[in-house]
């Protein structure tokens, strides 16, 4: 959204969480629907998040956003890796270091 549309990098983070809570809370319902809801984990999930929110929003309004797309890049590049280290074990059977 920030490279294509030219949307500030704050305001795409925000409209990419709020997709994610529509889509989650709709596969959320289905779940809850079926009773396979644990209202323990669910709970403790519910805290975690709340807690991040708060936090996040504190941190997002003092850095940067040239210092936030560099970390989202960072975290992106590294789950990548993750995922072709892990893809790499599986075929050869070859372990990439740090995986």
């Amino acid at each position: 959204m920030n490279e294509v549309m030219k949307i500030p990098v704050k305001v795409a983070v925000a409209t990419s969480k709020f997709m994610m809570c529509l889509t989650a809370s709709a596969a959320a319902l289905v779940y809850i629907n079926k009773g396979r809801v644990n209202l323990h984990l669910a709970s403790a999930t519910v805290l975690g998040i709340m807690m991040g929110e708060l936090i996040g929003t504190r941190v997002m309004n003092r850095v940067h956003a040239d210092k936030i797309k560099m970390l989202i890049g960072l975290v992106l590049a590294y789950f990548g890796y993750l995922m072709l280290a892990k893809g790499v074990y599986r075929f050869s059977g070859v372990k990439l270091p740090g995986a």
